[in-house]
């Protein structure tokens, strides 16, 4: 057997464990989002109160009746009013200057210098409260994403918008659909609730409640998860994604179902390209193509290379003989070597074997396991019993 069967770090593997690494500082981060307290009741904040007025630059046409609306300009053509940094387009306004509100209809276009620009039919915008409602075909866009919805409320104190009856955000790699959502264009940051959707090119991400970032492609999610692909899907509850890397830290005792089983632990760090699961706590691996489930406090799986290593109180079960063997040791691989007609599969147990089967059990130091002959090879003063016989040696 040669080092490169026995010994799969790779330089992919390499590349993955440094991946995870930045992933789980990207974790503790978006974290600290999704913990933080609710934000303010929407258009309660009178911090602003007192700021510069709405300005109005250009109206084709002014008109005022003061017995039918006081204090009320119907504004029309070419409308453009100021408040602070926001300039405001539109087809037609009823400007109150003395409540420091307007209402505005047609095509509506908000700019924000270069950084946001914001679309609708309709506007209704509190210069006191520096809050808009924005209703009828709203898009916000800023230099990562857009989001599209019917209705969008956006709280200037906060620099956040708000949708609440379904909305979409489109940024160059995902397309996120949610009943309820947040973004705060200056952050990129986005919080989705409810039916929540991600799909991806390679996957889609189903949940209810997910932080995302259009910069950096990584989401946050918080309950029952499910990221389906071509290859398998994976169940979850908690835990950070990179959608970018297709790689994801996986807790609350994940599943991923691959095309040979599944792997199982309290913790997983998944790679969906390299096709690589690591478990940490109570890892459970079954085979269903090679019939055998692998346990231990720590493993990992190649699915590529069709390779499981375990240890911490590491136990196998093989059951694709009639005969079901039941093999425990410190440390257990499974080694699938490729070759025609058939490939072959190598079990390696180390330190403090122990082997049982009805028609025969052991103890050794190691064991090597051939599925193909059914050979079992064990060292290291090994004990063998066999209905009344017992069989010592050093090689057995």
């Amino acid at each position: 057997m040669s080092n490169k069967d026995s010994h799969p770090h790779t330089k992919e593997h390499a590349r993955w464990q440094i991946s995870t690494v930045v992933l789980i500082g990207l974790f503790i981060l978006f974290s600290s989002f999704a913990l933080m307290p609710p934000p303010p009741t929407l258009g309660g904040n009178t911090q602003a109160k007192g700021t510069r007025r709405i300005i109005l630059d250009h109206a084709d046409r002014l008109e005022y009746n003061a017995e039918l609306t006081p204090g009320v300009q119907r504004l029309v053509g070419n409308v453009q009013l100021r408040h602070l940094n926001w300039v405001m387009t539109c087809d037609s306004a009823f400007l109150d200057q003395e409540t420091d509100q307007f209402e505005a209809f047609g095509n509506v276009e908000i700019h924000e210098g270069d950084s946001i620009t914001i679309l609708s039919k309709y506007l209704n915008y509190d210069g006191m409260a520096r809050f808009a409602r924005l209703r009828n075909t709203v898009e916000l866009r800023n230099s990562t994403a857009t989001l599209y919805t019917d209705s969008l409320d956006y709280d200037r104190v906060a620099g956040k918008g708000y949708y609440f009856d379904t909305g979409t955000i489109v940024d160059s790699l995902n397309t996120l659909t949610s009943i309820y959502g947040e973004y705060t264009p200056s952050t990129d940051q986005a919080i989705f609730r409810d039916a929540v959707e991600l799909v991806n090119p390679d996957f889609t991400l189903n949940t209810d409640y997910l932080v995302y970032n259009t910069r950096t492609k990584i989401a946050v999610y918080d309950g029952p998860t499910y990221i389906v692909s071509d290859s398998g899907h994976i169940e979850s509850t908690r835990g950070v994604y990179d959608t970018e890397q297709d790689l994801g830290i996986l807790l609350d005792r994940s599943i991923v179902y691959n095309t040979h089983g599944t792997v199982e632990g309290d913790s997983l760090l998944y790679d969906n390209r390299l096709k690589f699961a690591e478990a940490f706590g109570n890892m459970v691996l079954i085979d269903t193509v090679n019939q055998a489930i692998l346990r231990g406090e720590y493993g990992y799986y190649d699915e590529n290379k069709e390779y499981a290593f375990s240890t911490q109180h590491a136990w196998l079960t093989d059951y694709s003989k009639p005969d079901t063997l039941y093999l425990g040791a410190d440390t257990l691989e499974l080694i699938t070597r490729k070759q025609e007609p058939k490939d072959i599969r190598i079990t390696r147990a180390y330190h403090n074997t122990r082997v049982y089967r009805n028609d025969a059990q052991a103890v050794a130091d190691s064991l090597h396991y051939f599925s193909m002959d059914s050979t079992m090879a064990l060292y290291g003063a090994p004990i063998l019993w066999r209905d009344s016989m017992q069989l010592e040696g050093d090689t057995i």
